[in-house]
């Protein structure tokens, strides 16, 4: 559970200082940690089905403009590496840091950033709701730690960006290692 926290706090920090190169954005910007539910995306868009994919990035066209540190957004890139980062460069493959990685991407929104790869799994996007309440929900199914002993865990995440409040929200479903 502590790990849990780290991360999220994590990802608190980097919104924040991310927002201060936007300072008046600054106080758009509110954490709030929830119990919530992981539902699995069924069907939707897969970005990769590799059995192994390992460092790679997907460029995904959003539905609907997202903003995302006071700029507005009309594609992301999925990285395989459990992030996703908004801008028009694409952060290296094997970028496994990416909140403190020197690529200039516009931020970045990584709920496992980490060296990843798929274990027989997964990478889909699907859209939810109607205009102007659309959610793209983003998810990872089946990924593992880039490593041989880690080879039989299972990591499910999902990203969700909501359409007109330009809220972010990280879910996690079932780990298992």
């Amino acid at each position: 559970m502590r790990k849990f926290y780290a991360r999220i706090f994590t990802l608190f920090v980097f919104v924040i200082a991310t927002a201060v190169v936007n300072a008046q954005t600054v106080s758009q910007y509110v954490f709030s940690q929830s119990n919530g539910t992981y539902t699995p995306i069924t069907g939707g868009t897969v970005i990769s089905s590799s059995a192994t994919d390992d460092d790679n990035s997907y460029a995904v066209t959003l539905p609907f403009p997202f903003t995302f540190a006071g700029v507005s957004y009309t594609q992301v890139y999925v990285n395989t590496n459990g992030f996703l980062s908004f801008g028009p460069t694409a952060p290296a493959g094997n970028t496994y840091s990416p909140i403190s990685g020197t690529t200039a991407y516009g931020g970045a929104v990584a709920p496992l950033g980490r060296d990843l790869m798929s274990n027989n799994g997964n990478i889909t996007w699907s859209v939810s709701g109607t205009s102007p309440f659309r959610v793209i929900t983003f998810q990872w199914s089946n990924y593992t730690r880039y490593s041989a002993a880690f080879y039989n865990e299972l990591l499910n995440f999902q990203v969700q960006l909501f359409e007109t409040t330009n809220n972010v929200s990280i879910v996690y479903g079932g780990f298992s290692a």
